[in-house]
């Protein structure tokens, strides 16, 4: 009896699993797809900040993964590039879409560091910008007040004399 009920589930058993197996494959599938739009979504937001930054962000050569263990330098520059240079000085430029997903978090969490000093520093050095041109406006303002003034001076003797000379002609 019992080897008959083990007969009869066996069948049953392994469609069960191919079903669940089936499953697991569409989850990974989705999940690939999903790992696939973020990467290429955080690749473009990077873009954005790389191009705000207007230079090379020095990369640690570990984040760029095994591939590029003869990396002697590397570098993420402007347009989501990464230079990598060798012991015999030769560069060569990979776009950072052509990395692995894990080797693109690896390579943006090596350069979040390097990024914030740079965007900390172009606002530093901005805001001196603005806080100089918003005193040199404010001088600008008193200066033409004070031309104004002096042009309306000058202005109210002559018509001064226009009125005199107007009044005397009208007395007549």
């Amino acid at each position: 009896m019992q080897e008959e009920k083990e007969a009869q589930n066996g069948p049953d058993m392994i469609i069960s699993e191919l079903k669940a197996l089936q499953g697991e494959f569409a989850q990974l599938s989705e999940l690939e797809e999903m790992e696939h739009d973020y990467a290429e979504k955080l690749v473009q937001g990077l873009k954005e900040v790389l191009t705000s930054v207007e230079g090379v962000v020095p990369l640690e050569r570990a984040a760029l993964g095994p591939a590029y263990r003869y990396a002697k330098e590397a570098f993420l520059g402007g347009e989501a590039v990464v230079i990598v240079m060798n012991n015999s000085g030769i560069s060569t430029a990979i776009p950072l879409a052509k990395f692995r997903s894990a080797d693109i978090l690896s390579i943006v969490q090596s350069a979040i560091p390097h990024l914030k000093k740079a965007l900390s520093q172009k606002r530093e050095e901005t805001s001196e910008r603005v806080d100089l041109l918003d005193r040199i406006l404010k001088e600008m303002k008193r200066a033409g007040t004070t031309a104004k003034r002096q042009t309306q001076q000058r202005d109210a003797p002559a018509e001064a004399e226009e009125d005199l000379v107007s009044s005397s002609i009208a007395g007549q």
